[in-house]
């Protein structure tokens, strides 16, 4: 079967749908997954309800809030983050650099002491994202939190990273807001996750189901395995044949390059120097009432497996059965940074235990482990060169790439949702 069709539209997530929903017609979307929505799909399994990892909705835009406010119908509950962050036995408040209080004198005073070693202006400057920790907020501070974190966050050393995605998702409180933090809990919040939106039911596909749908009857569920730049068409899994006039690719950018029949030589280079993160998340539910009312908290020492622990029951009551409670566990690796997947569950449970999240006794009703591949897109030396030649590259050949993994940059849900309007809007000029 051979079909035509002016915009194609690769993948089902949020900006795939996003850019459908905003063209409104003359589109098809082909998505490989039985599910449309993304990584933004949730699983219901006895009664509980779990995302594939945290997903949250915060508003940065008028236009966003008023597209959730228009169309979600209520559904949405406003939250105000309870997130707190676990080292030396202790837990203190996120953000960790304005909230020293409580921690053992020794932190406390060397994190004071490395105030003094701040260089704003310098830090401005700064590229490399691990003396940007130094100069941004002192020896103490990067010490005992930003570069052990960071590291076994991104899975490599922060100092092969750049600072070219922390503006907006790294709190940068002034020093006196660090002061303090250090006598009593802050009472000012930082981050741009300090307030969000989420489902009171149904777990965070309520949202992308509502992009669904707008695009129900445009989503084919069929797997693309070759593409023809030259002569616009791919082929899918099944046998079938799209031809298009403009593509918009919200698949990751490696895969896409894969797909490529005609894909220029001097390109694959390119495409190697693409790198990622993967997470290993997995999903609890537990026989035991309220067992935390905190959010979600960090980890960044090396001796705990997970750099990450959230309680999706505390975002939505009705995410567990009555008297139960939820668990997600994110747990990072990279081929840089492998782990062994068979023992994994083992060390986290223990892991649970350690840090009294768990108690011996508690019986776990339900375990959902999900491998994510494409799970953060790393910043490194090579990232914006790397991906300028291949975004440029795709353009000329009307090929319009979107999203975290189809752009290869850090987006939130909103900044998905609005790249695939921003490229639909562009296309209905065309």
């Amino acid at each position: 079967m051979t079909e035509k069709v002016k915009n194609l539209i690769l993948g089902a997530g949020i900006t795939g749908l996003s850019a459908g929903h905003h063209l409104k017609r003359d589109y098809l979307i082909l998505e490989k997954e039985n599910k449309p929505g993304g990584l933004a799909r949730s699983k219901k399994i006895r009664g509980y309800i779990f995302d594939f990892s945290a997903h949250l909705l915060h508003c940065r835009t008028r236009y966003f809030l008023n597209w959730l406010q228009k169309n979600m119908n209520g559904d949405l509950q406003l939250h105000k983050r309870n997130a707190w962050v676990f080292s030396y036995g202790v837990y203190t408040k996120y953000p960790f650099q304005a909230n020293l209080y409580g921690l053992p004198k020794k932190v406390i005073k060397e994190c004071i002491r490395g105030l003094l070693t701040i260089d704003e202006e310098s830090a401005n400057r700064e590229k490399n994202f691990y003396r940007w920790c130094y100069k941004k907020f002192g020896n103490g501070i990067a010490k005992h939190f930003l570069i052990p974190y960071n590291y076994k966050f991104w899975t490599i050393n922060p100092s092969s990273l750049t600072t070219e995605w922390v503006d907006g998702f790294i709190p940068q409180p002034e020093i006196e807001d660090i002061l303090d933090g250090t006598f009593d809990y802050s009472r000012k919040e930082f981050g741009y996750h300090s307030k969000f939106f989420y489902p009171r039911n149904g777990g965070i596909e309520v949202f992308t189901q509502k992009l669904v749908e707008f695009c129900r009857d445009r989503i084919i569920k069929e797997e693309v395995k070759e593409l023809n730049l030259k002569e616009k068409w791919v082929v899918t899994e099944q046998g079938n044949r799209y031809r298009f006039h403009n593509l918009i690719s919200t698949i990751p950018l490696p895969e896409l390059g894969k797909i490529i029949l005609d894909i220029e030589k001097g390109l694959r280079k390119f495409f190697k120097k693409l790198r990622y993160t993967s997470v290993i998340n997995i999903n609890l539910g537990v026989n035991r009432k309220e067992m935390s009312k905190k959010d979600w908290i960090y980890f960044p020492e090396n001796n705990l497996i997970f750099y990450r622990v959230g309680f999706p029951m505390n975002f939505a009551s009705h995410s567990v059965p009555q008297g139960k409670s939820s668990i997600y566990i994110d747990i990072s690796y990279s081929r840089w940074k492998p782990v062994e997947k068979e023992e994994i569950l083992t060390r986290t449970l223990t892991d649970l235990v350690r840090t009294g999240i768990l108690e011996r006794s508690d019986e776990i009703e339900v375990c959902d482990i999900n491998d994510i591949k494409y799970a953060y897109i790393i910043y490194d030396k090579n990232w914006n060169s790397a991906r300028k030649e291949i975004l440029s590259w795709l353009r000329k050949h009307k090929v319009y790439c979107g999203g975290r993994f189809g752009a290869w940059h850090y987006l939130s849900m909103e900044g998905c949702f609005l790249e695939g309007r921003n490229i639909a809007l562009e296309l209905k000029d065309v």
